[in-house]
């Protein structure tokens, strides 16, 4: 009986290493190091943009519009409420190039919500405008 008892015994005395713990830990480092460096300082350099001396229009498969300081929008030169621009746009060819032309007074985020608009109005070419030196 005891040679029974002895053998059964072996068998479940085996060496085994619970990997949980050490998983546990490697997972707490992971989250750790993802938000510690969400959380470092941005650096950022400062950048003299180029200025364009030359620039080639075309005229007839380019759209013009304008963001002023005040918030207001013109379309072609005409005043346009933010309200009737996705109308306007929807009424262009699908080949049309459309210049944003932002006052550099107007802050960063009008721009870019006025980008949302014009893609949601489904233009697909879009430029930024730049002083022509």
């Amino acid at each position: 009986m005891r040679t029974r008892f002895s053998a059964q015994r072996r068998e479940s005395d085996e060496i085994q290493i619970d990997m949980t713990p050490m998983l546990d830990i490697v997972f707490i480092m992971l989250i750790f190091f993802v938000v510690s460096s969400s959380l470092l300082p941005v650096r950022s350099l400062e950048v003299a943009l180029p200025g364009v001396q030359t620039a080639q229009r075309n005229q007839a498969e380019q759209r013009e519009l304008q963001l002023l300081t005040n918030g207001q929008l013109r379309w072609q030169g005409r005043p346009l409420l933010m309200e009737d621009l996705g109308e306007v746009l929807a009424q262009l060819p699908p080949q049309t190039k459309l210049v944003i032309q932002a006052d550099s007074q107007v802050p960063h985020g009008q721009v870019v919500a006025l980008m949302e608009r014009i893609r949601a109005a489904g233009v697909s070419q879009l430029a930024v405008g730049v002083l022509l030196q």
